[in-house]
């Protein structure tokens, strides 16, 4: 699994660094609530099986051991939509949600 990041993820990041001070992680776990749906988190500690699926403008994307199996050899594209939703996900403080998406693989012409 390989995480890509969209210039929305930039955006978002630049307004979350001027006004946090802690060390920004996204992580794509398998929670209860919101399914795979990436968090970002301020001073988070992964679990020590958390494998690391990519980096979305200085900031580390995590996923857990399962969810790296089964989407080996895959690409996701990570992004940011407006939502109005109560999350634990700092994005949410701004109006936004991180989202993933799967990347189709380029077809050779």
């Amino acid at each position: 699994m390989q995480v890509l990041a969209h210039d929305s993820v930039a955006a978002l990041l630049e307004k979350v660094r001027r006004d946090r001070k802690g060390n920004l992680l996204i992580y794509i776990g398998e929670g209860c609530c919101d399914g795979t749906a990436p968090y970002l988190y301020e001073n988070f500690i992964v679990e020590p099986t958390a494998v690391q699926a990519g980096v979305a403008h200085g900031v580390p994307v995590y996923t857990s051991q399962r969810l790296a199996a089964l989407h080996a050899g895959e690409t996701w594209l990570l992004s940011v939509i407006s939502s109005v939703s109560d999350s634990f996900s700092i994005a949410s403080d701004y109006g936004l949600q991180l989202v993933l998406s799967p990347q189709q693989p380029e077809q050779e012409g």
